[in-house]
């Protein structure tokens, strides 16, 4: 620990933002609730212990792993905002066992606005209940006997602040994505995921473990650019310069894309000239053998004469067949035309005829009606000639006048009925030769009517043959053009104005961009001072575990990511190195944020049995001794200024285990069932005999 003795004069942070003083696990709620568990855990290190049992004859059972620990660590994350506690086969599994189950917490927040801590009373449903309660400036207990601040899931984050320390970072949103910070990318890095088995720093959840957390559009420049940003290692002309990274590099993607359309587009366009003419040839000549024509076969061959002199063979038909088609559409149109022309006349015949029948219907009319009105006189004249006139004093019939019209009207009467009889003989004549005229002309109409219709009918069929014809004839020929156009561009790309044209900016693009990144490369040796800060924490860490002058431990920002390695005169790689390095690069920033005031870390980090990830024993239990006396070096559980959360099976150093400011803060053991998290195997289900039945998995 010598290489950290001064690190108590250099804390600019006292106390974690965040960490968790107590977690209560309760079958039900009531006034008295049924308690499960009741661990309290403090700040410094917390080790969560499934003791595993010694090898040996009988002691074949599986103790450590399946007695609860990932169970706590995601009943943690769910405390802390998570929004479930564990893959969904699980969580149906302590739902039905637990229905009115709940999970509470004691949990210190620092509100960064006002500089405030807050301790808030949580608690969260682990059955079939719904929502969840916080208090402020309350006790577990408090809170169960005056259940108030009811709150949805997006509320709980926002009422107990967490949004606040995310905000508090220079940077909201990750600049080449667009996406936003949120406070669950911090909380997934300060609790990773066992599945993860600690391969790299930017890999904290997987997708086996059903998180829901919220992912990243770049699985790895997104978690290491919120990894900078929390650790406020930006500087403002920094992320101006991102900014302007970030759309550079927008737009050569969309260059790109554009650049490799156009190289694909001569050669797109080609093909489908290709397979247009060979469609249309194929429709004009079936048999023609177009497989011989070793264009068909390979892309790339110039054009094969015969091929060409198959279009021009197949347009001089289509335009033989397109005259012959003129030529005959002309006549039948001639012939129509002659039709119109006599049905015309015939027409104009008939309404003559009609015409004439009209006149001579009304001189008949005229006649009988002279006729009708002398006989009316005469009769009038018969009615009254008994009667005497009253001026004159005689009767009407001796009067001289009337007897002068009755002789007129006697010698009309003859005439009438000659003329009547004689003209309706010859208007009976008339009508009859017009009604035999009329027949015929009818007749002869019809036919020709008919006629036209087949004519008219036959010239469209001719007219839809030869528009199909010069259709067929000018896609061709387009085509034709087209393909011979697109085959010269594939063979000359050089010629391609449009594809130089988007070359030319991608190529003036590539270099705005590689100076962007020098310029970045040479703002980040700015950070001189945080970066050696950094790189003397991480160093002193590798050389407290793994006690040789020949260890090493180093960080950089090469490529503007964070870099932590483990070397020994060189890197070195592996698995046990990589887990370790995973390790130490955590609890390196964990210990860095408590030096820097740009830092922005909550302060709280949980690991879930690293052992496992193939880390040796030995390097194992000198890492848990580092984590311990660095928790009594910054002041213990009352004054270290972060609180560290380690799950595991294996044993730790017996100076660890037994020591009085008790790190070991819950042992479990899978081999009891007493002994369990939760106390009970939520995979073995009672009958009503009391008997168990087994599911398939146990508790993990």
């Amino acid at each position: 620990m010598e290489h950290f003795i001064d690190l108590p004069e250099r804390l600019v942070k006292r106390e974690p933002a965040l960490w968790v003083k107590r977690v209560v696990i309760f079958s039900r709620r009531t006034r008295e609730p049924e308690i499960i568990r009741d661990i309290s855990l403090q700040r410094g290190l917390n080790i969560i212990w499934a003791e595993e049992l010694d090898d040996g004859p009988g002691k074949e059972e599986i103790t450590g792993h399946s007695a609860g620990k990932t169970t706590f660590c995601r009943l943690l994350r769910y405390l802390l905002g998570e929004e479930n506690f564990g893959r969904k086969d699980v969580v149906n599994r302590i739902k039905r066992v637990f229905p009115e189950g709940y999970v509470a917490a004691e949990l210190n927040v620092l509100d960064p606005r006002t500089g405030d801590r807050r301790q808030w009373a949580v608690m969260r449903p682990i059955g079939r209940n719904r929502f969840s309660y916080v208090r402020e400036n309350s006790s577990v207990e408090i809170l169960l006997n005056n259940l108030t601040g009811r709150v949805s899931q997006a509320q709980y984050i926002e009422k107990l602040g967490f949004h606040d320390l995310t905000n508090q970072i220079q940077v909201d949103k990750i600049i080449t994505t667009d996406e936003d910070i949120q406070w669950g990318h911090l909380l997934a890095w300060c609790t990773r995921d066992q599945e993860c088995r600690f391969q790299n720093v930017h890999e904290w959840r997987s997708p086996r473990s059903e998180h829901g957390t919220p992912s990243f559009k770049q699985p790895k420049e997104g978690p290491l650019f919120v990894m900078r940003a929390a650790l406020g290692l930006f500087l403002p002309d920094e992320l101006k310069g991102e900014k302007n990274l970030a759309s550079m590099l927008g737009k050569r993607d969309c260059i790109e894309k554009e650049v490799e359309r156009l190289k694909q587009k001569p050669r797109l366009k080609k093909d489908l000239c290709r397979d247009e003419v060979r469609a249309l040839l194929s429709d004009i000549q079936p048999k023609m053998p177009l497989d011989d024509c070793p264009d068909w076969k390979q892309d790339g061959v110039l054009l094969d004469e015969s091929l060409e002199s198959w279009v021009e063979k197949a347009c001089s038909n289509l335009q033989r067949e397109i005259d012959e088609s003129g030529r005959a559409i002309r006549s039948m149109q001639y012939k129509l035309d002659n039709n119109r022309i006599c049905i015309k006349q015939l027409e104009q015949e008939l309404r003559l005829i009609e015409s004439i029948w009209c006149l001579q219907s009304d001189a008949l009319s005229e006649l009988d009606a002279g006729i009708s009105e002398r006989e009316e006189q005469r009769n009038l004249i018969a009615k009254f000639s008994e009667a005497s006139c009253l001026m004159a004093g005689v009767l009407y019939k001796d009067c001289i006048h009337i007897q002068e019209a009755q002789e007129l009207l006697d010698m009309e009467k003859f005439k009438d009925a000659r003329a009547l009889a004689e003209n309706k003989e010859r208007f009976e004549q008339k009508r009859l030769q017009a009604e035999n005229r009329k027949r015929v002309l009818l007749q002869e109409l019809d036919k020709l009517r008919h006629d036209g219709v087949l004519l008219e009918r036959q010239r469209n069929e001719l007219e839809t043959k030869r528009n199909q014809k010069l259709d067929i004839f000018h896609r061709l020929k387009q085509n034709w053009k087209a393909f011979v156009k697109w085959h010269a561009v594939v063979e000359n790309a050089e010629g391609n104005e449009e594809l130089k044209k988007e070359m030319k900016d991608l190529s003036a693009l590539h270099d705005g961009i590689e100076d962007t990144k020098k310029e970045l490369e040479a703002l980040i040796q700015k950070h001189e001072h945080c970066r050696e800060h950094l790189t003397q924490t991480f160093s002193s860490c590798v050389r407290s575990v793994l006690r040789s002058e020949r260890y090493d431990g180093l960080f950089s920002l090469k490529n503007r990511e964070l870099n932590f390695q483990i070397s020994k005169g060189f890197a070195m790689n592996g698995e046990a190195v990589e887990t370790l390095s995973v390790l130490l690069s955590d609890l390196s920033c964990l210990i860095f944020n408590t030096m820097s005031k740009n830092s922005l870390l909550p302060g709280i980090m949980l690991h879930d049995s690293p052992r496992e990830a193939d880390l040796g024993m030995r390097i194992y239990s000198s890492y848990i001794r580092f984590v311990a006396e660095l928790h009594v070096m910054l002041g213990g559980k009352d004054h270290c200024p972060f609180q560290y959360i380690l799950t595991t099976t294996t044993a730790p150093p017996k100076e660890v285990a037994e020591n009085p400011n008790r790190f070991v803060r819950l042992r479990l053991n899978a081999s009891h069932e007493e002994e369990l998290l939760l106390k009970r195997n939520i995979f073995h289900q009672r009958n009503e005999q009391g008997t168990i039945n087994a599911f398939s998995l146990p508790e993990r």
